[in-house]
C-alpha cells in the first residue's frame, strides 16, 4: 500500500502565530484550512522529532498505511512499505514474533488498546527496539474493523537499560564488595561479592548501619573520613573490618560521593567499594617477622636466648601467644618461653601448663609433632577437638578459657631429631590462620633448625680446635722433655 506523502507546504509565521492556542477558533473556511495545515505541520514535525511514526490498518482488507515517518522506523524510504499486515509481520525479529503478534491477537480479540515493545530488523540487518501501541476500532456488530496507532524508536532506552543491566551483573559478580549508602552510613545496595567477603546477605545487611555492621575503624577517624569526602568528592584508604563470623579482615577501601543531597530527598548516596587485603598485609607482615628473626637468629650463638626473642617478636605480629618447647635431657619437651601481650595471662599459663602432665605418647600436640616431625594446623578449634583431647573437666575447663581461635605448631629439627616445638595461637584477635600462615611458621621452623645446626657444629669445632690445640701442647712439651 502507498504511504502517505509528507507535504513540506509551510505557512507565514504570522499565520501560525495568529492561530496560536491561546487564539479564537476561525471562522471562514479558508482559515479554518490554514489553521488544519498548520496543526498538520506541528503533528509531522513533533514525530520526526521525537521518533514517532503512525499506522492505520484496514483489518478487514489486509491493508495498512504507513506514514515516511514510521517507514523511517523501519529502516525504509518513504513508499518503502509493501502495506500488507505479513509484510510488517516479516520484519519482526525473530525472538519477538511469536509475542508480538499474540499481544496483537490479544487485542483484537478484547477489542482493548494494544501495546507492545520488540525489536525490528532493518535491510541493513541493523536491529532497532520500537514500542507500538494501537486502538481497535469496531463495527456496528462489534467486530474489529480497523487499528490505529503509533510507533515509537525506543532503541535508545532499551541501549540504555542494557548497559545498566551489564553494569549491575558485573557489580553483583565482582570479587570486590560494592555498597552503596545514604549519608547516615544505612546501607541500600549490596552486592554478592560483599556477601562472600563478609558473610552478610542482602537481606540481612540493607537498612543496617555500614561501620556498625562491619565494625569500621581506620587509623584516620572517620568523621575526618566523611569530611573529606563531602570536601574532595571521594576518599580512599585503609579500613579495619569484621566478617559476620568475627573474623578480622584489613580492607583497602574507596568511597565515591555519588549524589550529594537535595531538596527533593534531602539524602546523598556514597558509594564503597572494599578489597579485602588481609593476605597480602599478612604476607608482607610475615616477610618483615622472618626477617627480623632471622637477624636474631645469626647474632649469638645462645639460641635459647635467641628463641625467646624470636618468640617475643612473634607476639603480635604474628600470634596472640608463641610457645617455644625443647626437649630436655629425660627426652620431655619443656616450654622454653612462653610469650603474650599480657603478663598475668603468661603467668597464667606457665602454672597451667605445670597442672597438665607431659604425654609422650599423646596423639596430638606437641609430643606427636616431636614425634611424627610434622606440624599441626587446626585454622579453627571447635569445642568437640577441646573436648575430645582434655582428660578430665578441670583440664577442659582451663583449655576452654583460653579461647582458641586458631592453633599452628611446627616441629624444629635438627640431623632428622625432633628437638622442639614452636606453637603459635590466636584468641582476642579472632584471626584464623591459613596455609600461607602456616608455611611461614615452617620456614620459621626451618631457620631455626639451621641456627641450632650451625650452633651444634660451631661448638664441635670450637671443642675439636681445643681438643687440639691441647694434642699439640702436650706433644710439644713431650718432645721438650726429650731433648
Amino acid at each position: 500500500m502507498p504511504s502517505e506523502k509528507q507535504n513540506t507546504t509551510s505557512l507565514p509565521a504570522t499565520t501560525l502565530l495568529s492561530h496560536s492556542p491561546s487564539s479564537e477558533l476561525p471562522t471562514s473556511v479558508e482559515e479554518r484550512l490554514e489553521l488544519l495545515q498548520y496543526e498538520r505541520e506541528r503533528l509531522l514535525f513533533a514525530q520526526q522529532v521525537g521518533g514517532i511514526g503512525t499506522f492505520d490498518w484496514d483489518i478487514l482488507h489486509d491493508s495498512i498505511t504507513w506514514t515516511p515517518e514510521l517507514e523511517a522506523l523501519y529502516g525504509l524510504p518513504p513508499g518503502g512499505f509493501e502495506g500488507a499486515y505479513a509484510n510488517w509481520a516479516q520484519r519482526l525479529h525473530p525472538d519477538d514474533k511469536q509475542q508480538t503478534e499474540a499481544n496483537i491477537n490479544q487485542a483484537l480479540t478484547d477489542g482493548k488498546d494494544f501495546q507492545s515493545e520488540f525489536r525490528v530488523v532493518w535491510p541493513n540487518r541493523s536491529i532497532r527496539w520500537l514500542t507500538a501501541r494501537g486502538r481497535v476500532l469496531l463495527d456496528e456488530s462489534g467486530k474489529p474493523q480497523r487499528m490505529i496507532g503509533v510507533n515509537i524508536d525506543i532503541t535508545e532506552r532499551k541501549l540504555a537499560e542494557e548497559r545498566e543491566r551489564l553494569q549491575a551483573k558485573l557489580v553483583q559478580t565482582a570479587h570486590d564488595a560494592f555498597i552503596v549508602c545514604e549519608e547516615d552510613g544505612r546501607i541500600l545496595s549490596w552486592n554478592q561479592g560483599a556477601t562472600v567477603l563478609y558473610g552478610w546477605s542482602e537481606a540481612e545487611a540493607v537498612g543496617q548501619l555500614t561501620n556498625s555492621l562491619l565494625k569500621t575503624q581506620s587509623s584516620t577517624p572517620l568523621e575526618e573520613i566523611e569530611q573529606i569526602l563531602y570536601a574532595q568528592g571521594s576518599w580512599e584508604g585503609d579500613v579495619e573490618q569484621v566478617k559476620k563470623d568475627g573474623t578480622p579482615l584489613i580492607i583497602a577501601s574507596r568511597r565515591v560521593l555519588l549524589q550529594k543531597a537535595t531538596a527533593g530527598d534531602g539524602h546523598a548516596r556514597i558509594l564503597i567499594v572494599n578489597r579485602d587485603i588481609t593476605d597480602l598485609r599478612r604476607t608482607l607482615l610475615h616477610l618483615r617477622f622472618l626477617t627480623e628473626a632471622s637477624k636474631l637468629l645469626v647474632s649469638s650463638l645462645d639460641y635459647k636466648e635467641v628463641l625467646t626473642q624470636v618468640a617475643q617478636r612473634a607476639v603480635p605480629m604474628v600470634a596472640d601467644w608463641c610457645r617455644i618447647d625443647l626437649l630436655d635431657s629425660d627426652g620431655i619437651a619443656r616450654p622454653l618461653v612462653i610469650t603474650h601481650v599480657d603478663p598475668e595471662k603468661v603467668a597464667w599459663a606457665y602454672e597451667l601448663d605445670k597442672n597438665i602432665p607431659y604425654n609422650p605418647d599423646a596423639l596430638t600436640g606437641t609430643p606427636a609433632v616431636l614425634r611424627n616431625k610434622q606440624s599441626e594446623f587446626y585454622p579453627s578449634i571447635p569445642d568437640e577437638l577441646l573436648v575430645a583431647s582434655a582428660r578430665d573437666e578441670h583440664e577442659l575447663e582451663m583449655t576452654r578459657s583460653i579461647g582458641f581461635s586458631s592453633v599452628i605448631s611446627v616441629p624444629i629439627v635438627v640431623q632428622e631429631r625432633g628437638v622442639g616445638v614452636i606453637t603459635l595461637v590466636t584468641t582476642e584477635t579472632k584471626r584464623h590462620y591459613t596455609l600461607t600462615d602456616l608455611a611461614m611458621a615452617e620456614e620459621l621452623a626451618g631457620r631455626v633448625s639451621l641456627a641450632m645446626e650451625n650452633v651444634r657444629i660451631y661448638r664441635q669445632l670450637q671443642e675439636f680446635t681445643t681438643n687440639l690445640e691441647g694434642m699439640v701442647a702436650e706433644r710439644t712439651e713431650a718432645l721438650e722433655q726429650l731433648n
